[in-house]
């Protein structure tokens, strides 16, 4: 069963001297075999597939600061958002360890974060901006800008997040608000907006079935909503010797869990509150982890967490990842998908079935006395 992995305290580290400056962005690729990590204007590929990870290339001819990546699946390519505003295709050459880049312009804005809502429909978020890419064969094609939600209202108009909630939906996620847009068409570029819902607290992760994790420091608690409907969402408690919930609370869905940095350490727990596990790293017991990243591979059903801390020497990223145990392998066929279980659909399906044969046998009961009735009236 691939929900509520634990991960096993195997930890790997790329060590400070390893990366030349602060990590800006890093991603798993699909297989989960190499890690992409971008400090400033020098890009690395790490072969991680084995307990001691290898640097396998390391790339500097960049003009300006990489501000986001992204793998495109099942390919050796990365997507890689500048401060320069432009876009660049990174293809990875396994025969001779080589990195060759294709830059693309698409304004003078730098990218924050970039979102790849299906196989060849790119999100590029800016700090005004979200601008669609068609990735085709002959290059990416820019299909046009989001227009801002002015009419909603929102007091920060920075968006975070962008995600692919149905096939003709897209949910824009800002700090305290997410707006659903209806893709009327894609060439020429038509959407209007569906919805809009308040966020009373801070998004910090979205799920792959289009489940938000939002902090809630007034109350010290999370909280996972639905990005597809305004229902208030589940209240996560807090479990004992966790750290308080704060605008700086780094979080991820893991699976049905849920994955928080802590200082010096990662915390795991289940979505009734419940502690898993604690993930420590007792030379940086000082130190809080500022990002996480983790990549689930249904295939070996294994997880892979990487995360980063920032010390006085500089940036190190701690790796972990889960064992599968080979007297029980993974069942691929079975569904899976990250984000909250709910139990009431299950709860409403056995109340359902218990009702349906009280009735069976309260029929069968008064068929029973008729059948007397009538025999008794006979004789």
């Amino acid at each position: 069963m691939p929900l509520q992995l634990s991960l096993m305290p195997l930890l790997n580290k790329i060590p400070v001297s390893s990366i030349p400056g602060p990590v800006t962005s890093m991603r798993l690729s699909s297989d989960g075999s190499l890690l992409a990590v971008a400090s400033g204007s020098n890009i690395d590929i790490w072969d991680v597939s084995s307990d001691s990870p290898r640097l396998v290339v390391s790339d500097s001819s960049s003009s300006s600061e990489y501000l986001s990546l992204v793998w495109l699946p099942n390919e050796h390519v990365i997507i890689a958002g500048h401060s320069s505003g432009h876009v660049s295709f990174i293809t990875f050459s396994d025969q001779d360890q080589s990195l060759k880049q294709s830059p693309f312009a698409f304004g003078r804005e730098k990218i924050s974060w970039l979102s790849l809502l299906d196989d060849r429909l790119l999100a590029l978020v800016t700090k005004l901006n979200i601008l669609l890419i068609d990735i085709t064969p002959d290059g990416p094609v820019s299909l046009g800008h989001l227009p801002p939600p002015l009419s909603v209202g929102i007091v920060d108009a920075t968006p975070c997040k962008v995600t692919l909630i149905s096939s003709h939906e897209i949910a824009v996620c800002y700090p305290t608000l997410v707006v659903r847009w209806l893709v009327q068409s894609l060439r020429p570029l038509r959407v209007r907006i569906v919805n809009s819902r308040e966020i009373e607290g801070l998004l910090v992760d979205i799920s792959d079935d289009n489940h938000g994790l939002v902090a809630q420091p007034f109350a010290d608690q999370f909280r996972v909503i639905s990005l597809k409907s305004s229902s208030p969402g589940i209240v996560i408690p807090r479990a004992p010797g966790l750290p308080r919930v704060a605008l700086t609370s780094r979080a991820i869905f893991v699976c049905d869990t849920v994955l928080e940095a802590g200082i010096g350490c990662l915390h795991q727990w289940d979505l009734e509150g419940h502690k898993m596990r604690t993930l420590e790293c007792p030379d940086i017991a000082s130190t809080r982890f500022y990002a996480i990243t983790h990549l689930y591979n249904p295939v070996t059903n294994c997880v892979q967490v990487a995360s980063i801390m920032n010390n006085s020497y500089g940036s190190e990223i701690a790796l972990w990842k889960t064992v599968q145990n080979p007297e029980e392998p993974s069942d691929s066929s079975a569904p899976t998908r990250s984000g909250p279980k709910h139990r009431w659909i299950m709860d409403a399906l056995i109340v359902v079935i218990a009702l349906v044969f009280y009735l069976y046998f309260r029929i069968r009961k008064m068929e029973t006395l008729d059948a007397l009735l009538d025999l008794t009236l006979n004789l």
